[in-house]
């Protein structure tokens, strides 16, 4: 630990002989990091892909579908996006009205940037909480 420098995530966009030492530092078996709570944001994602030189999966997921409903490909380096939908899901996006979310809404730009709230089903979602008959997901 007393190797590891605070500064490092800096060094690296400095110094590309840095990149890979924060592996190192964690043991140097790191091949794949795996985000899943949702986007990340663009300068931590290369940031972090720099410093530890492996490649990064985004996926967004729940409790309720037993981990991620979305994934990215590994070969994906793009950035704000949470990938597409697995194999064994539907997905719906259901417009908000009350908060202007509508699967139509665009950006600034006029491309194409919907919005609302995500509805899953398939065999990957659970349909009731444990030990709560008749209490549905």
């Amino acid at each position: 630990m007393e190797d590891f420098d605070p500064n490092l995530l800096s060094q690296i966009k400095q110094q590309p002989e840095a990149r890979g030492q924060l592996n190192i530092w964690l043991g140097g078996k790191i091949r794949l990091m795996i985000n899943s709570g949702g986007a990340v944001n663009p300068a931590v994602r290369s940031t972090l892909r720099k410093a530890i030189g492996a490649p990064m999966i985004v996926s967004y997921g729940c409790n309720e579908t037993c981990g991620p409903a979305t994934m990215t490909y590994v070969t994906d380096v793009r950035s704000g996006h949470v990938g597409g939908i697995g194999v064994q899901f539907d997905m719906k996006l259901i417009d908000i009205p009350e908060m202007s979310f509508s699967s139509l809404n665009k950006n600034s730009q006029g491309f194409s940037q919907p919005q609302g709230e995500i509805c899953l089903r398939g065999p990957g979602v659970v349909k009731q909480y444990f030990k709560s008959v008749g209490r549905s997901v």
